[in-house]
């Protein structure tokens, strides 16, 4: 009997590999009718911009059965350099560093408002982007490069210009698994505001202005969709006119622990209905704005232990211990980045340098510590189920102890969290956010 139930066991599962490969109708199907266009977009306030200023960019409304694809947008621009001296971009996020805050606005509300912004990029990057794509691709792109932050990016001499062209990253219009309805009655405003020269390039010599750094032939190079009408019509009819997205969004607080304590406690004010992750990072108050410093060194500050606080309750339970050889904090890293066991996944963080307790921000001494804490009650298939913990109305705050803090340091903390962008074209017809 039991060598019948095998041989009957074998014989279903050669069937059931069979049936797939002998399965004719699981073919690809001809999408719906439509076409895809590509479309530039020039700020609406000015075409040249100093380091500190502000772009807006404008994005045209009621378009009808049209939509944004964003994942395949890409903004280009023109730096220029008149300074005397050399510059470099930041090796960890190259371009990216010159934008300190990115925000969406749509009909006078803002959808979406990170700060800063090059902060949270530059350490996406290290944690999920490789030392080739920093080297290859990225140089190219945003004018990266892998290990030591300080020299490794794109060097500019002095009265030269050059072009990037890169995405704008982890904003919840890129972020969407969606294309955006481009027929809404407001226009969409992408609002970027720039870092200051002496944050944004590492010089050879002090004494870099605002006005020394200059962008110019900026354009937002968006690509679209448009449906023929019977398709955009059985579309429309699916979702009753409301067209509901589900995306994640970043949110920043900023807090600062002094030379010589051994605690902090830092209210965050997150208030979301799903908190997901939580992202922290030191940074030494002496190379937050030092022209000749790599601004984005981060620090592991003597750290010993680290939790979040939801109304004096600790997440994780059990706080994180932070030792100096740091294991269990990447390893929570790869837990909450879902890369636990996934041997295939490749940061660019470095060894030594994720290690460095106080690093000085100068050539070959810049530090890649961060911490991530996972707010989510379980895993789920991508863009299927969202669980994080559920902050409205509580106090969220940010609990560390040291084993002595050893400078001045700044903790960028970020939220990454749910947000639902709707839009009824039956209704108002613009859009409507719920955190």
């Amino acid at each position: 009997m039991i060598f019948i139930y095998f041989y009957l066991l074998l014989i279903y599962k050669m069937a059931e590999t069979a049936t797939q490969l002998l399965n004719y109708n699981d073919k690809a199907m001809r999408g719906v009718s439509s076409r895809a266009y590509r479309t530039k977009t020039a700020p609406s306030n000015g075409q040249n911009f100093s380091m500190g200023q502000t772009i807006n960019l404008d994005l045209p409304s009621g378009q009808m059965r049209t939509f944004f694809d964003f994942g395949n947008s890409y903004l280009r621009l023109n730096l220029a350099n008149s300074d005397t001296t050399d510059i470099t971009l930041e090796g960890g996020n190259g371009i990216l560093n010159l934008i300190k805050k990115l925000e969406i606005v749509v009909s006078g509300q803002t959808i979406s408002s990170i700060d800063n912004y090059n902060i949270l990029c530059d350490m996406l990057l290290d944690l999920d982007s490789s030392d080739d794509f920093k080297n290859n691709t990225g140089a190219l792109l945003m004018g990266t490069g892998s290990g030591d932050k300080f020299d490794k990016g794109i060097t500019m001499g002095e009265n030269t210009n050059q072009n990037f062209a890169f995405a704008l990253l982890l904003n919840p219009l890129f972020n969407s698994s969606k294309y955006i309805p481009a027929f809404s009655s407001d226009s969409i405003r992408i609002r970027i505001t720039l870092n200051t020269s002496a944050s944004a390039v590492i010089c050879e010599a002090t004494g870099i202005t605002d006005a020394q750094l200059t962008i110019s032939d900026v354009e937002l190079i968006m690509y679209n969709v448009e449906l023929s009408s019977e398709a955009f019509s059985l579309v429309d009819e699916s979702v009753n006119g409301v067209y509901d997205i589900v995306v994640d969004d970043y949110r920043s607080a900023s807090s600062q622990v002094a030379s010589g304590d051994s605690t902090s406690n830092s209210v965050l004010g997150f208030s979301f209905s799903s908190l997901n992750r939580v992202f922290v990072a030191f940074r030494p108050q002496d190379t937050l704005s030092a022209d000749t410093k790599c601004s984005t060194n981060r620090a592991r500050a003597d750290l010993t232990e680290i939790n979040i606080l939801k109304n004096g309750e600790s997440i994780p339970q059990r706080p994180i211990k932070v030792s100096a050889d740091a294991s269990e904090v990447m390893a929570e890293l790869l837990v909450a980045d879902r890369g636990m066991g996934v041997f295939s996944h490749s940061g660019s963080m470095g060894e030594a340098e994720f290690r460095l307790t106080n690093p000085t921000g100068g050539d070959g001494d810049v530090g890649t510590f961060m911490v991530c804490i996972d707010t989510e009650s379980m895993r789920s298939a991508e863009n299927k189920v969202y669980t994080g913990v559920n902050t409205i109305g509580s106090v969220v705050a940010l609990e560390c102890k040291y084993d002595t803090v050893p400078d001045a340091m700044e903790i960028n903390v970020f939220a990454q969290y749910t947000l639902s962008l709707s839009l009824d074209t039956r209704g108002t017809n613009t859009f409507v956010v719920a955190l």
